[in-house]
């Protein structure tokens, strides 16, 4: 049986660039290092702004059931004077197959030190379960460097939750918001087989709080888990930008 995320996707060809427009008429089309037919390049993206720079982070998440290698993140760079965007580097885990949906869902924040997080979601790993990365770009002097910094997964979680299938980070970049809206608390086989259970559609978002250099879930900041069953909580996520108050997150239960 289909998942319910591969079975929309399945209309889906194979996008070939995106498009970068700017303030006047100047625009660049951005294409994959490496063009792979299917591999839905575009899909999904996000933009972090450094003042002196400009980040771009674009999906490569490959669609096949056959159990392809190759998806990932690809993380652009330009000069915020230049509409110029340069490839920097590819972001990617290890084992991930075309099933696990790695790249489905991305989240980039700059930090005020020169940092910049990347969460990228990967909802169809471990039989749906879904797994969550967090990669950052580390400032050292002139120097940086991207590294693989979290690998997330709920802690309640079973197969069919798609956790990691909507994401949002926090203004200071210490909080992150993952969400597992296809929640899937009988850990039945899928959409038509626990269509029929309680609970099964409701979805939940789990919140990860980093102190010093570790990450972990907080209780406190995650949404209760709702009581009925299709209601998505978590469909859509997104944090406030001000640092002068406490995090707001927006979800929503489409």
């Amino acid at each position: 049986m289909p998942s319910p995320l591969t079975s929309v996707r399945r209309i889906l060809v194979h996008t070939i660039a995106i498009i970068a427009i700017s303030a006047t008429t100047a625009h660049a089309d951005i294409t994959a290092p490496s063009p792979v037919a299917n591999s839905f390049f575009g899909g999904k993206m996000a933009f972090a702004d450094l003042g002196s720079e400009n980040y771009l982070a674009v999906g490569n998440s490959i669609i096949s059931s056959a159990g392809i290698a190759g998806s990932s993140v690809f993380i652009y760079r330009r000069s915020a004077l230049s509409n110029s965007w340069v490839f920097e580097t590819k972001l990617s885990a290890a084992g991930m197959i075309s099933p696990d949906l790695f790249g489905y869902a991305i989240a980039m924040r700059a930090g005020a030190d020169g940092s910049i997080l990347v969460a990228v979601g990967a909802p169809g790993d471990n039989f749906s379960a879904g797994t969550a990365f967090l990669f950052r770009r580390s400032v050292s002097g002139s120097s940086f460097s991207w590294n693989l910094e979290a690998t997330l997964t709920r802690p309640d979680g079973t197969f069919g939750d798609y956790f990691g299938d909507a994401l949002a980070i926090a203004p200071d970049n210490t909080q992150v918001a993952i969400a597992a809206s296809f929640d899937n608390p009988t850990g039945c086989g899928g959409m038509q087989e626990c269509a029929a259970q309680p609970g099964f559609g409701r979805g939940v978002v789990k919140v990860y709080k980093k102190s010093g250099s570790t990450w972990s879930f907080s209780a406190a900041a995650s949404t209760p888990i709702r009581a009925t069953g299709f209601e998505q909580l978590g469909s859509g996520l997104a944090y406030g930008n001000t640092t002068a108050e406490l995090p707001q997150l927006l979800v929503g239960a489409s």
